[in-house]
């Protein structure tokens, strides 16, 4: 177990931390039962980490969004940079078209074509 600047206990090791945060401990964190906020991305660290919480700690979560992952490859580069944007943010890529229609029309290019069946 290792006491963290902040107060915060860590307990765990590897992928799967389990973190208790801040004074929960002292403020009845056993009396009440946490909730679970799991790390899955996050540039710094590598997940998922776990911490338990107490609900008034965290408070409000923004609604779930619908998100991209996207990979930029500039020419000649092996590799590109990655993002995540919200649906919205990604269809304004598509200056002057519609995403939904250019993405449609590549999936559809890309599907491998069935031969015609005899009759």
């Amino acid at each position: 177990m290792l006491e963290g600047a902040a107060g915060g206990v860590w307990e765990g090791s590897g992928e799967s931390a389990q973190a208790l945060v801040g004074s929960w401990r002292q403020r009845g964190l056993r009396a009440q039962r946490p909730s679970k906020l799991i790390v899955h991305e996050h540039p710094q660290y590598q997940g998922p980490i776990t911490l338990d919480v107490l609900p008034e700690e965290i408070g409000e979560v923004p609604e779930s969004e619908q998100y991209v992952s996207i990979e930029v490859i500039q020419p000649g580069e092996r590799s590109g940079q990655r993002a995540l944007l919200s649906v919205e943010r990604f269809n304004q890529l598509a200056v002057g078209g519609d995403m939904q229609a250019i993405l449609l029309n590549v999936v559809g290019a890309q599907q491998p074509q069935r031969p015609a069946q005899p009759s």
